[in-house]
């Protein structure tokens, strides 16, 4: 039995630009592309979903705020481990990961970018994983932090590209 894909539409900033660009949950998540390849990007909520319908999808609107990979930008500039926030980095850090898959361009993580992965995720403090007064602060060496920098300025340059930026 195959599952059916959950399409969200994504509020984002780039480079001072709102858009949406729809993305799926799946075995292997990803984004939307244009016939061309490049991730479909939308300046409206209606745009989106009307692109998501015409492709014989329904898109449900996230509403848990607009994803700013300007701050992203802004931190890899002067990368600082006082300036991590688990939770912003750790999606993004997918998100930029699914927009890579999705336009053949998969990003392959050494071992300690992994770990760090692991580092953010953790930092999230999510309920579902963390025991009931609980809560995890990771350290942030600088080595990591600049392997962590370096990692999302990687995961931009891609998201640019394929974006048409």
């Amino acid at each position: 039995m195959q599952v059916e894909r959950s399409h969200f539409l994504i509020p984002f900033r780039l480079d001072g630009q709102d858009r949406f660009l729809v993305w799926y949950s799946d075995e292997q998540d990803g984004v939307l592309l244009t016939d061309m390849g490049a991730v479909a990007l939308f300046d409206s909520e209606a745009a989106g979903i009307a692109y998501a319908k015409a492709k014989g999808l329904s898109a449900a609107v996230d509403t848990s705020g607009t994803w700013d990979f300007d701050a992203i930008a802004c931190w890899v500039e002067t990368p600082t481990a006082g300036g991590i926030e688990c939770n912003t980095f750790y999606n993004a850090w997918n998100l930029l990961g699914d927009i890579a898959a999705s336009v053949g361009k998969p990003l392959e993580f050494t071992e300690d970018e992994r770990h760090i992965h692991g580092k953010l995720f953790w930092g999230c403090n999510l309920p579902v994983v963390t025991p009931s007064g609980k809560h995890f602060m990771p350290a942030w060496p600088e080595d990591e932090v600049r392997t962590l920098a370096d990692t999302l300025l990687d995961g931009l340059r891609l998201a640019r590209e394929s974006m048409g930026h």
